[in-house]
């Protein structure tokens, strides 16, 4: 009989202060099997890191490493908050800090090569002999690495058989795939892979599985998201090499759950790195501003920021508004949190128009955002804000000019602002696209414009 054990987690989203009790779970788990002498892996699915967490943007992700190597991952999973939110440079800047692997086989770089430290495959050996062959995937978002970040990605199901298929070469027993790809999609992958994989440890889709699911002879497993749960699953081949049973468990962080004290010390320790960055003075404000006045304010930013005719922003962009007084770093990251590209785009008159008109309709301003980088997530949208577009009875001016219905205008805005479909104002399709700046966001822009001031508000 030959038996493997697989603890596992997926989907953090950087929720430190739940983590750090997670972790005493994960530690107790840890030391339970070593004492029986049980073969194990500690894995992660992936999106372990979230930038919009001030902690893990301003340690560029190292608290997260740090976190999990101190707990003796043996491999992590590569997610879109890994993935889509870190450039290339910032990648491979953090695998070689990394001491816990990150495998990934789908996705590579432009030039067909591994990204950064990434590795495509991992083989290990485990105490008591056991050879294990990890693999990786992570949920190419409809071609958009490809498109949008110049990276090389491959089809998912037959880059995990070439992999496995090298790895059972080098002497792997077992083949386990990290997926960030959703609990559907595995399910899908799992029939293709049957007779291929062992397992699959899932993640991105946050699903709660109580129990492990065997599909097509191929085990799959997920613990939902954001530390609630730590996954727990327990494999058995018989001589002949058949599965002949696999038990799993969801163990559930509760109220009782305690503070895993090498784990708090690594959190405080990276919070402490982060305070003189929290606390810098970007300007001082002479009186307190709303939240309306802070979003006309974004919108004003991005004007600028493009040296655009037209600044326009949505109202889900400011979770509020800043107190009279110092405005710190850390006051506006918390304020501005959702994970917008700034972007440019032309318009015609006939859009602004429409725009405004929409925008009265204040049904409009409570449809609610989900993912694509909102932060937090399930928010109203809010209403429309302009930066140099007046209405009154006189009419609708551009900068003191009257608007011109068939003119095109150049905005600076957000990216969620060319997509009509997506925040449900008709009158923005139609805008010609002119530039999209990745892994620069709103409140990036608005920091950097407060940082240029002379002049004190």
């Amino acid at each position: 009989m030959q038996t493997l054990t697989i603890l596992h987690t997926n989907d953090l989203h950087a929720e430190y202060d739940v983590w750090v009790r997670l972790a005493s779970l994960i530690r107790q788990r840890q030391s339970a099997l070593r004492a029986a002498g049980e073969p194990f892996l500690l894995l992660d699915g992936g999106d372990h890191l979230d930038i919009s967490v001030p902690e893990c943007l301003l340690t560029a992700g190292q608290l997260n490493m740090d976190l999990l190597a101190e707990l003796g991952y043996h491999a992590s999973g590569v997610g879109n908050n890994e993935l889509a939110r870190l450039t290339e440079a910032q990648v491979t800047a953090l695998t070689a800090y990394s001491p816990v692997p990150w495998v990934l086989t789908n996705v590579r770089d432009g030039q067909g090569q591994g990204i950064g430290e990434v590795h495509t495959e991992l083989l290990l050996t485990l105490e008591g002999g056991l050879t294990i062959g990890l693999a990786g995937l992570t949920d190419p978002i409809k071609g958009e690495y490809d498109r949008i970040w110049g990276y090389s990605t491959s089809d998912s199901a037959a880059s995990i058989r070439a992999a496995a298929a090298r790895l059972r070469a080098q002497g792997a027993e077992r083949i386990v795939v990290l997926s960030h790809e959703g609990y559907a999609r595995d399910q899908e992958l799992a029939r293709e892979w049957s007779g291929v994989v062992d397992i699959i440890v899932g993640a991105h889709s946050h699903t709660v599985l109580p129990e492990p699911e065997l599909v097509a002879g191929v085990v799959i497993v997920q613990a939902g998201s954001h530390g609630r749960y730590l996954g727990e699953v327990c494999l058995e081949w018989d001589a002949d090499g058949a599965l002949v049973a696999a038990r799993g468990l969801l163990h559930p962080l509760t109220e009782s759950t305690p503070i895993d004290a090498g784990q708090a010390q690594i959190l405080a320790a990276g919070r402490e790195r982060c305070e003189a960055i929290y606390e810098e003075v970007l300007t001082v404000l002479d009186k307190p501003l709303s939240h309306d006045e802070v979003v006309t304010w974004t919108a004003e930013v991005m004007r600028d920021f493009y040296e655009a005719e037209i600044g326009l922003m949505i109202g889900a962009v400011a979770t509020g508004g800043f107190p009279a007084g110092p405005l710190t770093f850390r006051a506006v990251f918390e304020t501005l949190r959702s994970l917008i590209c700034v972007t440019s785009f032309e318009m015609q008159g006939r859009q602004i128009r429409g725009l405004l008109e929409e925008n009265r309709d204040t049904t409009r301003h409570e449809h609610r955002l989900f993912g694509n980088g909102m932060r937090p997530k399930n928010i109203p949208l809010g209403k429309l804000y302009f930066a140099g577009v007046t209405e009154d009875e006189q009419g609708i001016t551009v900068n003191g000019a009257p608007l011109d219905l068939d003119r095109w205008y150049k905005v600076g805005t957000g990216e969620h602002l060319f997509y009509g479909k997506t925040l449900g104002y008709p009158s923005l399709n139609g805008s010609r696209a002119l530039v999209v700046d990745d892994f620069m966001y709103i409140r990036d822009a608005f920091i950097a414009a407060l940082r240029k001031q002379q002049v004190m508000i």
